[in-house]
């Protein structure tokens, strides 16, 4: 028996190697046979198995003539100490790994050799005999006897894949046999010569395959009915590959092309659609982890990634990431790929250093980073996040240098960053408990201009993620759709808005540009934040869980400072106004393949939006573009020469005619309820009108176009390049021609809204009958001013405006004298419960409204001709009899004296209503105070203010307040005695030419 073994052995490949195995089944050893070749087997124990005898074992048990059950005992080393040896190459690779980029302050020993060190780690277990019989049976194709010794081994503990040289060649070999049919009709004709035919290989003992069946031009039907013989196949000799396809780039190619044809056959292919995701989750992404740097290879493998929706993609994301990354991956993951994270993380922190120290040399440092991110992305971008959490100057460096990136690391970022802001492991909060950290700051920072630089990465996961967590009533969230409106969207905000720039909201578009001076929107961005916002899918659910927010943080948040709740409300105000801004310029511009839907076909009608639960004036605010549309396209369609280009086609017509103002439908869905003091043509005309529409801010145009012509002269005397100078000239000069433009068109526009004004002077409040006239006021404040006036700086000027503008049109039934009264003793008082924002807005309002009152109080002639000439003055609302000069005067110290009170008891208690106070006080500088003596009461309770040092901000506000008041404080009025006697008695009985005031 021994003889007839060895000369089996000797003549493995010879002829007559048939004959010599008939010989060998006449003999009927039975189990014998199994001994002995297992007895020859023990002669190597501990030295090197030839593999003759390796070969001849397997060729055996390829016939069947041994077991391998029965030839298992005789192989050394045995089953439980290949797992030992396994497990220790894998605790010494884990040791080593999580040595990486730790410096060594022992002395005499550096930080290199350290490392060095840390690398001695043996590459491979012993040689096991079992690992040569598997080997010599995957070389012969005989997958049915060798995949379940692969199992057993692996379910032993060793990975043959991995450690065995050999045995992962042979792995390999086998993989490109089975996958090679079928990707010799997927990959490209130049990449024919690269593979191996099929006459060079055998095509025998892989189960149930007939590779004749499919045809090596296209494929038919019989390559379907084929391929899931082929999977059953391909996709266990790939798991066993396991990251050890990394080795194998070609291969690793090979696959994903071929998961890229399987995901295409969803619709036909279940089980090959399953089968291609396991793949590129078990096998394909973390072998990608130990690929070196191979950009070719990670774009094939993103060519099919990118076929799963972002969903699906995530999910495999986060499979790849695991419940750790580096070293915490160590224990949790392969020891390779967690080696090779460890160590490109300890590279990634060496370049970061660079990039935070060298910014002219981002590029350099960008190739480097995108180096390592084509192999572990997952890393990569979760140092590159802490870093900007912890420091903000790095984002603009960072952004710079991940031009080089793959579009998978890119997509993986899009991924990371929802992980990031989701992290529960660290407050949102600072520990004071008012105050956004610094961190969520930062990152949300980083994505609003990650997103600006880079459209083309995944959008629609980062807003689903943030539209979900508002719907958990995480409003802290909206900071993030703040960053992405107004750095991606192009729609940026104010705050706080100077007095200089005031005036220019109401101007057009380049006025805006010019004296907000907001950064250029990129067109790129602008159209891919369109392409996911503007769907009906999202556009008003979201608008809808923004409104929401302030009650769910009111009534069902988790707030416990006032301040933060303040906050909270200002963000959702803000992110409501840039998202109706951006929303309705949706229908502007468009890319030919964008599928966006218009603004006209997002949003639902008004009756729609109050079951949503929208406030009316948010209701109102999204619709106002819709409406005047639709007015400014009546108005056109009946005049023959227009200014206003038409909005409305042919086709849209209808669809436009619910938001006409004169349409029955958009009037019986209005929320204002009391019609009694009120007309619906008022409540329209003020909700559908814009500052633009009803000012003129020409001065500020002057303002403007003198300032650039400056510059323009500037230019051409100080340049000296001629391309700079002709650059920076033509610039100007288009921008003086622009400006000039739009005072034209925006003094005909204001012209025409106006005339609309008075012809329909009449119907604004001559209904009202006599019995509500003395609530008109009430009604005004309660449905119009009150809901829009702490919306933004620009509809604060636009109440102030609209009610002058109602004063100066002689406005039946409207009385200025009731409205200026209502004003200084409902909306002023407001402050005692205003936030941040709301108290600017109100101070804006307020100063528009009182810059008539004290010129008229300081000017008889224009009191004459402004006010005392109108009905508005009247004593009685119907009565011929105005208000004199000096009734005037009376009405106007009393009105002061009402802000003084309410100014200095708000002082008083500083703690609590000081900030609103003195907010909405720097804004009245100039019209407020007009008398020395509360001057000097006002700095007086500032400089009890100014020395408190346990609110930092309200001491501040209050020093800047107290220089304001100083500079200003020649032009203040002396009291006469009459006045002063009349301050310090208080009266008891109002005159009764203004018992109609009172």
């Amino acid at each position: 028996m021994d003889v007839v073994l060895g000369s089996l052995q000797d003549c493995s490949n010879c002829p007559s190697i048939n004959l010599r195995l008939d010989l060998l089944e006449d003999l009927r050893l039975g189990t014998s046979l199994s001994q002995t070749l297992g007895f020859k087997f023990q002669i190597y124990s501990g030295l090197q198995t030839p593999e003759t005898l390796c070969r001849l074992a397997g060729m055996l048990l390829s016939v069947g003539a041994v077991n391998m059950e029965a030839l298992l005992p005789h192989l050394t080393p045995s089953l439980e100490r290949i797992f030992e040896n396994t497990k220790s190459h894998a605790t010494a690779t884990n040791e080593a790994s999580r040595l990486f980029g730790v410096v060594s302050l022992s002395p005499g020993e550096s930080a290199t050799t350290k490392k060095d060190l840390t690398l001695r780690v043996p590459g491979n277990r012993i040689s096991s005999q079992i690992d040569g019989i598997l080997e010599a049976l995957l070389w012969d194709r005989r997958w049915l006897l060798a995949e379940p010794m692969l199992s057993r081994l692996e379910r032993a503990g060793s990975l043959p894949s991995i450690n065995i040289a050999g045995c992962r060649a042979a792995l390999l070999s086998m993989a490109h046999f089975t996958v090679g049919p079928l990707y010799s009709k997927l990959s490209p004709s130049l990449m024919c010569f690269a593979m191996r035919s099929s006459s060079e290989v055998s095509q025998r003992d892989v189960p149930g395959m007939d590779y004749a069946e499919i045809s090596p031009q296209r494929l038919d039907g019989r390559d379907l009915s084929a391929l899931p013989r082929l999977l059953e196949v391909l996709e266990p000799l790939c798991c066993h590959l396991h990251v050890g396809i990394a080795s194998d780039t070609l291969l690793l190619t090979k696959l994903a092309r071929v998961i890229r044809y399987l995901f295409k056959l969803k619709q036909m292919q279940l089980d090959a659609y399953g089968a291609a995701k396991r793949l590129l989750e078990y096998v394909v992404l973390p072998a990608v982890s130990n690929v070196t740097v191979n950009p070719g290879c990670v774009c094939e493998i993103w060519s099919a990634i990118k076929q799963l929706a972002y969903c699906e993609r995530q999910s495999i994301y986060a499979a790849w990431r695991g419940r750790g990354i580096e070293r915490g991956a160590i224990g949790s993951k392969h020891f390779a790929v967690a080696q090779a994270e460890c160590k490109a993380g300890s590279d990634a922190r060496r370049l970061l250093k660079r990039v935070a120290n060298e910014k002219k040399n981002s590029k350099h440092v960008g190739r480097a980073l995108a180096k390592i991110a084509n192999s572990n992305p997952l890393v990569i971008f979760h140092i590159i996040l802490s870093q900007v959490e912890s420091y903000d100057n790095m984002i603009h460096p960072i952004i710079e240098s991940l031009g080089f990136v793959t579009p998978l690391a890119m997509d993986v970022l899009s991924y990371v960053i929802p992980v990031h802001l989701a992290d529960t492991s660290r407050q949102r909060l600072q520990d004071d408990g008012i105050n956004i950290a610094h961190w969520f700051q930062h990152l949300a920072q980083f994505t609003g201009a990650f997103y600006r630089a880079f459209p083309q990465a995944e959008l629609r996961a980062l807003i689903d993620f943030l539209m979900l967590r508002l719907e958990l009533g995480e409003s802290l969230y909206l900071l993030v759709l703040n960053e992405l409106l107004a750095r991606m969207g192009g729609c940026e905000v104010l705050q706080d808005i100077s007095d200089a720039q005031i005036g220019g909201l109401a101007g057009g578009e380049t006025l805006r540009h010019e004296m907000l001076a907001f950064d250029k929107a990129s067109k790129r961005a602008v159209f891919k934040l369109r392409d996911v916002l503007c769907t009906s899918s999202t556009a008003v659910p979201l608008l809808a869980l923004i409104a929401q927010q302030r009650g769910y943080a009111l009534f069902k948040g988790r707030v416990n400072h006032v301040k933060l709740l303040g906050q909270l409300f200002d963000r959702c105000q803000l992110v409501l106004v840039q998202l109706v801004s951006f929303l309705s310029g949706s229908g502007e511009s468009r890319t030919s393949t964008s599928q966006q839907i218009s603004y006209h076909g997002l949003l639902p009608s008004l009756s729609r939006l109050s079951a949503l639960h929208i406030e009316p004036q948010i209701a109102l605010h999204a619709a106002r573009p819709l409406i005047a549309k639709a007015a400014a396209e009546c108005r056109s369609s009946s005049t023959v020469d227009s200014t206003v280009e038409p909005c409305i086609t042919s086709d849209s017509k209808e669809t436009w005619r619910q938001w006409e103002p004169s349409s029955t439908t958009l009037r019986t869905s209005l929320p204002a309820s009391d019609w009694n003091a009120m007309t619906s043509d008022l409540y329209l005309a003020f909700w559908s009108l814009s500052l633009y529409d009803i000012k003129l801010p020409k001065q500020e145009y002057d303002a403007q176009i003198a300032l650039i012509r400056v510059k323009l002269s500037a230019a051409q005397r100080e340049l000296l390049e001629p391309d700079k100078r002709k650059k920076e000239t033509t610039r100007c000069v288009n921008i003086v021609n622009a400006l000039v433009t739009e005072l034209e068109v925006q003094k005909r526009h204001c012209k025409q809204v106006v005339g609309d004004l008075e012809a329909q002077r009449d119907r604004l409040l001559g209904a009202i009958v006599e019995d509500h006239r003395r609530s008109v006021s009430e009604a005004l404040l309660q449905n119009c001013i009150m809901p829009r006036v702490t919306t933004t700086p620009e509809d604060a000027l636009f109440c102030a405006t609209f009610f002058q503008r109602l004063h100066a049109l002689e406005t039946p039934n409207f009385s200025s004298l009731q409205y200026y009264d209502r004003v200084v003793k409902d909306i002023f008082p407001v402050i005692y419960c205003a936030t941040d924002q709301e108290a600017r807005c109100l101070g804006i309002f307020l100063r528009a409204t009182f810059e008539p009152l004290k010129r008229w109080r300081f000017d008889r002639r224009a009191y004459d001709s402004e006010a005392a000439s109108k009905p508005g003055f009247s004593v009685a609302i119907g009565s011929t009899a105005r208000c004199s000069y000096d009734q005037y005067c009376t009405v106007f110290l009393k009105w002061y004296d009402k802000i003084t009170k309410i100014a200095i008891h708000c002082l008083s208690y500083y703690q609590d209503h000081g900030r609103a106070c003195l907010l909405v006080l720097i804004k009245l500088v100039g019209v407020y105070p007009v008398r020395k003596r509360i001057s000097v009461q006002l700095m007086d309770l500032l400089d009890i203010i100014r020395i408190q040092e346990d609110m930092k901000d309200i001491q501040a506000m209050a020093q800047r307040y107290h220089t304001l008041l100083q500079k200003c404080e020649f032009t203040l009025s002396e009291e006469s005695s009459s006045n002063k006697r009349q301050a310090s008695i208080k009266a008891t009985r109002k005159p009764a030419e203004l018992h109609a005031v009172r």
